[in-house]
């Protein structure tokens, strides 16, 4: 099975390129509508409004220029891919915060940001189960992902790593301790990604498998019996080892992330929520244009200079747009 993204999502949706570009242009109107009738007035309501305009203007263009076939359509794609994504968001978080403050704050007293953070949660966990029970294919969609992005891992790790001879070699061939020292750790870090990216693919896929016959739904069940044939943690242990190196992984990255932007705008905690509530919508967001749009999966899982980045101006936009009081 490929690694590129959109076979991964040709294979889960099966959706032609017309389709997901005729449902990004419903997707734009319907939320600026949304934006429209629930956004602050001020200069923050009127950023919102232009950022829904264009939201509703860069599918077009998309469809025009595919409809014209205009060679430069993916480099087109792969240059508005963000800002769509963002502008999505912040149309997202300014629905949920209306919905927040009108709902939740009243009974809570909490302040904007807290109320926002709960109907977010809530938000999500309805999308998600909604997606599931009518479409079937989000835990297969993101253990195909997982699958994928595990056997890259294992073309980078060109050795056996349960071969102790093969470790050492490959280990000890540098001259320098402090080079060895970087190879054990590099190979010991793609080996837990390898293992936890597994370990989520087979909780994931186990059980989501559509019943269709082709090639790529032949390898991932062979990979699902394999796994469960062999000594890997095939039970709630292996989802929580996964879970738990994920968690050392990005807990860290975020909190210093937010720690960074709390010296300048708000306080710890309310950056964190505000991360909460971006990372949800995000994953929204994302997930609907995956399936229904244009959006691919190596779009959403992008390197960790990429990650940290895009993460902290998405955090900032949302903060300043959607909470910040001037």
């Amino acid at each position: 099975m490929s690694g590129d993204g959109d076979s991964i999502a040709d294979i889960v949706f099966q959706r032609t390129r017309t389709q997901q570009l005729v449902a990004e242009i419903a997707f734009g109107p319907a939320l600026a509508f949304a934006v429209d009738q629930t956004s602050p007035t001020g200069i923050q309501g009127a950023i919102l409004m232009w950022l829904m305009a264009a939201l509703i203007g860069i599918p077009i263009l998309r469809y025009l220029v595919f409809t014209d076939r205009i060679e430069h359509f993916d480099r087109l794609l792969d240059l508005t891919v963000r800002p769509v994504e963002l502008f999505a968001i912040l149309g997202v978080v300014q629905v949920f915060k209306f919905l927040g403050i009108e709902f939740i704050q009243p009974v809570t007293d909490s302040s904007a940001v807290g109320a926002t953070a709960v109907i977010v949660v809530l938000g999500v966990l309805v999308y998600i189960l909604g997606f599931e029970l009518i479409f079937q294919k989000y835990r297969f969609s993101w253990g195909t992902l997982y699958y994928v992005k595990r056997l890259a891992l294992e073309q980078q790790i060109d050795i056996q790593m349960d071969d102790v001879e093969e470790v050492a070699e490959a280990t000890f061939q540098h001259p320098s301790q402090w080079a060895r020292l970087k190879a054990a750790v590099g190979l010991l870090r793609l080996t837990l990604i390898r293992i936890t990216f597994g370990q989520v693919a087979f909780h994931l896929l186990k059980d989501s498998i559509p019943e269709r016959d082709d090639e790529a739904m032949d390898e991932l069940r062979s990979y699902i019996e394999m796994s469960r044939e062999g000594n890997s943690l095939t039970d709630s242990r292996g989802l929580w080892f996964a879970f738990g190196v994920s968690a050392v992984v990005v807990l860290p990255l975020l909190a210093l992330m937010a720690g960074l932007i709390s010296l300048v705008f708000a306080t710890f905690g309310t950056i964190v929520l505000v991360m909460l509530i971006m990372r949800l919508s995000k994953h929204m967001v994302a997930l609907s244009y995956i399936a229904f749009g244009t959006m691919d999966y190596e779009q959403f899982v992008t390197t960790n200079k990429r990650w940290f980045a895009m993460i902290a101006v998405y955090t900032l936009s949302v903060y300043l747009l959607i909470f910040y009081q001037f």
